[in-house]
């Protein structure tokens, strides 16, 4: 298994972990672990560790660390975990990617039309104006608060908590995550001090926890792309 990582010039991470070129082990079942402690921003490729970050987690002259890891038998029933790292090249990434990224990550997980559609027009280049992302930021808000109306008379209703939750806690999610995403975008639009910043902490935000639900390294690579086709684009790095 191989994942990815940025670090600082002398090999912290965001979460302050060291991790040092060459090989070590640790046990699985280490609470502070390496992969614990650093999941929310581990990537399964360079590109996609740049946009799980937020804005390089202002870390100082970053670098990319390639983990190798594999499961080594031991004396003892527990086996133990060998990290073997390395330092590899940083790709440049902007900030008009990492929104691109965030906003087809939320249209795949959910496929909601609305959001869809208005994230096709931004990620073209066709519709990247304040006044249609306002617009998607108020309906977000009102399907948001028409869930919570549902979700109220479900349970007036006597509706099982469980079944109320499972249906309540994907439309809530999905609006937390689209509205995050196109806080980004509004970032773009706004350009007010330390946008880069606010706009790259919003997608991390939306995006963190759905690796599973969609293949970020494909994502990103579409994002990559995508940007370098549309009509306007930015070209401060990320």
């Amino acid at each position: 298994m191989v994942k990815y990582l940025l670090a600082n010039s002398i090999n912290h991470t965001r979460r302050g972990s060291c991790i040092v070129p060459g090989r070590s082990s640790f046990l699985p079942q280490e609470p502070n672990n390496i992969i614990a402690e650093n999941a929310s921003e581990i990537g399964t490729s360079p590109l996609v560790a740049i946009m799980l970050n937020p804005w390089h987690a202002q870390l100082d002259k970053p670098k990319m660390l390639e983990m190798l890891f594999t499961t080594a038998a031991a004396d003892t029933s527990t086996p133990t975990i060998s990290m073997d790292v390395r330092e590899v090249d940083v790709p440049e990434i902007t900030t008009d990617q990492k929104i691109i990224f965030a906003l087809m990550v939320i249209s795949e997980v959910y496929g909601n039309e609305q959001f869809d559609q208005w994230a096709e027009k931004w990620i073209n280049g066709s519709d990247r104006g304040a006044q249609s992302a306002g617009k998607l930021i108020t309906a977000l808000g009102k399907l948001a608060k028409e869930d919570r109306g549902v979700t109220e008379s479900s349970r007036a209703m006597g509706v099982r908590a469980s079944e109320i939750e499972e249906s309540s806690g994907h439309s809530n999610d999905f609006c937390a995550r689209a509205s995050e995403a196109v806080f980004a975008a509004q970032m773009y639009i706004d350009r007010a001090d330390s946008w880069p910043l606010l706009a790259s902490r919003s997608v991390s935000s939306a995006v963190m926890g759905l690796a599973t639900r969609a293949d970020f390294a494909a994502i990103a690579e579409r994002a990559i792309d995508a940007a370098s086709h549309s009509v306007m684009h930015t070209s401060t790095a990320a």
